[in-house]
């Protein structure tokens, strides 16, 4: 747990198989499916794999967080969006400001 001791714990749960994962999404799927208009069978899938690239950002220290986020702009506004739906980590780059 230590790679994730600055990420919000209450939204942490632990899989049948031992994994340690974030929140189940609810919030966010309901966003893609009452604001977006996205099919519920669409909006699990799509939920969870944000879900993982949010973690996946999370775990990575500013230098790769910086290379992912200059490669891929657009990523930024998805995961924060996630972020803030799911109450939890917000990625910040090395001065401390929010990536927008």
């Amino acid at each position: 747990m230590e790679h994730l001791k600055d990420y919000d714990m209450k939204t942490l749960h632990r899989d049948p198989d031992g994994e340690l994962r974030t929140g189940k999404n609810h919030y966010y799927q309901a966003f893609l499916i009452k604001q977006l208009h996205l099919g519920n069978s669409r909006a699990y899938d799509f939920a969870e794999a944000v879900q993982k690239l949010h973690l996946a950002l999370c775990r990575c220290d500013y230098g790769n967080l910086k290379v992912l986020m200059t490669a891929y702009p657009g990523i930024a506004d998805l995961v924060q969006d996630y972020a803030r739906l799911e109450e939890c980590a917000v990625l910040y780059n090395h001065k401390g400001e929010e990536y927008k």
